[in-house]
């Protein structure tokens, strides 16, 4: 019989190993970029502004498929989650039920959960050292995992900055969000402009659907980083070119990095970016570059396997 993993399970897993679930993430950039992870690229059907992706990781102790539905539209429309993911693991030769399904993980807080550890490994090697606020621009499903993961994970942590061109939205998030002062030590606060929400965070978190940047360059500090989550697809661009231009670039795959919005949209008007795969800086080992640095991923299969084997190990 197929096991259901479901989100309450998945949720209870990740929130009490959140620290390993750190680690694995971090491990398997560093596997990718050395050819260690023999894993897919992500492959898009698309159609009028959703889309349906899909890949792959194997064959370790088994196969996964990361699957995922796309659609910009539904938080306002409908009240869901605009991403629908579902993580499918398969037997591999050596199984007792070679390429039979055998577990299914839902998926929604797996991914968002996937998503903010990568964006916090990133700031592992990219921030500063300390740093003590971060502004999330969004304040939807990314911004509530960025949240939760950045306020475990740095403990230097005071302040999270909120923006989100809705009042209501960005008040609430808020509001909900009262209990890190005294669980974490952290204060979150709603701006109501994302200027303002920006000012003296030595990290950014662009978690928005905006087809169009939702920062100024100006509003940038010499030294910061900047995790470029929310916007998909090659025609949508939550960071600015000047932004782009001037900072290093710091991608989960050079190999599909075309396919993203903040690199196809900049370089497609000329500019000549600087680029380097994470899996490559964790490498090199060295902590809090000094500059600006953005983070850009789409997702590797290969951190979907290491997240699935902590999910299915407990």
């Amino acid at each position: 019989m197929t096991r259901i993993i479901t989100e309450e399970q998945v949720k209870k897993t990740l929130d009490e190993h959140l620290p390993e679930a750190f680690v694995a993430i971090e491990n398997a950039y560093h596997l990718f970029s050395e050819g260690k992870a023999k894993t897919s690229f992500s492959e898009i059907v698309m159609d009028s502004g959703s889309h349906f992706s899909f890949m792959c990781q194997g064959p370790n102790d088994y196969y996964i498929v990361k699957e995922a539905s796309v659609f910009p539209g539904n938080p306002k429309e409908h009240g869901l989650p605009s991403v629908h993911p579902n993580i499918l693991v398969y037997g591999n030769e050596t199984s007792s039920k070679p390429g039979k399904l055998q577990t299914v993980i839902e998926g929604e807080y797996f991914a968002a959960i996937r998503t903010a550890l990568s964006s916090a490994v990133g700031a592992k090697y990219l921030a500063v050292e300390k740093p003590r606020k971060l502004a999330l621009l969004g304040s939807g499903v990314e911004a509530a995992s960025h949240a939760h993961v950045f306020a475990e994970l740095f403990p230097s942590l005071e302040e999270i900055a909120v923006y989100s061109p809705n009042k209501e939205h960005r008040e609430k998030f808020a509001a909900d969000r009262q209990y890190f002062k005294e669980e974490y030590g952290v204060e979150v606060k709603a701006y109501n402009e994302p200027e303002s929400a920006v000012r003296d965070a030595e990290m950014v978190a662009c978690v928005s659907t905006s087809k169009h940047p939702i920062l100024e360059h100006a509003w940038l500090s010499k030294d910061m980083y900047i995790a470029a989550v929310g916007s998909m697809g090659p025609n949508n661009q939550e960071v600015p070119d000047e932004t782009m231009k001037r900072s290093l670039i710091v991608v989960d795959s050079k190999k599909q990095m075309h396919t993203y919005g903040e690199i196809h949209g900049p370089q497609s008007r000329g500019s000549q970016l600087h680029t380097q795969e994470l899996g490559n800086i964790i490498a090199e080992g060295i902590l809090h570059r000094p500059g600006q640095n953005v983070c850009k991923f789409h997702g590797l299969a290969a951190t979907d396997f290491k997240l699935a084997e902590i999910v299915q190990k407990y």
